[in-house]
């Protein structure tokens, strides 16, 4: 019997908008590293859309979860995680010159239960290193990164140890200088907080916050090294609802940037783009998915929008000097549906 994947990707939309459970969120998701390379997961296929059109769809174990993608020099490395008998562990999985397997994780000595969010850390198309959460339940988690030799992990470095509540939402990047720079959100005893470390000649920093500090909530972190530093941008709430906030890294320090996003905006996602960046969004009311144009400062320029009650965040088609391409699964998930939108 055929699946219709429309169907399908429409009701686990569904779900998600009425608040379904964080196994269930993992049903639909997009990772998107920018220049037309993007994996999109529909339950447990998952396929990448390469720059030139090919459409493939990836071998995995059952139970897996990509987070995160990152261009490699001859292909691509994504990175998530795997559940297998109530353990949950990080899952690699690497493409150079067209050959494509699992790749090794880091070692587990503590034999810890639960490690996620893995994020690999490339510099000039090579693997450098990997940063993850780690811990026994999800209340109770640290960070952790290893550098990769080329052959061989090296031991873990402690980022963050366990705090007073959560630590999720880990992202990364590789700044111009070769140090690594992670942010993620934290729970301080009150709500969570966009946090950051920085690692420099092998030191990492005490994470601290990376912006002013705030009774609210501040959640699902993503960050993109650009020209000298790097920009963030994370959803803020003001007590009623999240608009979507951008802060700049100047290698040195952070400074807050206006709300990018309106009111019951949420999910930012910063691509790069070029020489550039560009910021994607979800906005609940009305239901609407935006990418702004951003320069090495986050100063915006061109938008483009297009309304859909879809949650699942579309992958971008390679456009260069085009209009944008926003691209969903279709019937046939390896067919994608798309959708131009002006830039504005």
């Amino acid at each position: 019997m055929k699946t219709d994947f429309s169907k399908l990707v429409a009701c686990a939309a569904f779900a998600l908008l009425v608040g379904a459970s964080a196994a269930d969120a993992q049903l639909l998701r997009t990772v998107d590293a920018g220049g037309g390379l993007y994996l999109q997961q529909v339950m447990s296929r998952a396929l990448i859309h390469e720059p030139d059109g090919e459409v493939s769809e990836l071998s995995m174990p059952q139970g897996t979860s990509f987070r995160r993608l990152e261009r490699l020099e001859g292909g691509w490395m994504a990175g998530g995680q795997v559940d297998v008998l109530g353990l949950t562990d990080i899952f690699l999985f690497r493409s150079v010159d067209g050959e494509r397997s699992s790749f090794p994780a880091p070692p587990n000595p503590a034999e810890s239960p639960l490690r996620i969010n893995a994020v690999p850390l490339v510099e000039g198309g090579k693997l450098k290193g990997l940063a993850w959460i780690e811990g026994v339940e999800v209340r109770e988690t640290a960070v952790y990164a290893a550098s990769w030799s080329g052959t061989d992990w090296a031991p873990a470095e402690l980022v963050s140890p366990i705090g007073p509540g959560t630590q999720i939402g880990l992202t990364g990047t590789v700044l111009a200088d070769g140090s690594w720079l992670l942010a993620w959100s934290a729970y301080d005893g009150n709500d969570d907080e966009i946090v950051w470390s920085r690692r420099a000649e092998g030191v990492w920093v005490e994470p601290q916050p990376l912006h002013a500090p705030n009774d609210q909530p501040d959640i699902v972190p993503s960050v993109l090294a650009i020209g000298p530093g790097a920009l963030a941008a994370w959803a803020s709430s003001d007590g009623s609802t999240y608009r979507v906030r951008l802060a700049s890294f100047d290698g040195n320090e952070w400074s807050d940037r206006p709300f990018v996003g309106p009111r019951r905006s949420v999910r930012p996602n910063l691509i790069r783009e070029g020489q550039g960046a560009q910021l994607l969004f979800r906005t609940l009311v009305p239901y609407t998915w935006t990418l702004l144009e951003l320069d090495a400062a986050g100063a915006v320029g061109r938008r483009a929008e297009v309304p859909t009650e879809s949650t699942f965040q579309p992958g971008l088609a390679p456009r260069p000097g085009l209009a944008p391409l926003f691209e969903w699964p279709g019937e046939d998930i390896t067919v994608p549906m798309s959708t131009e939108a002006d830039w504005q």
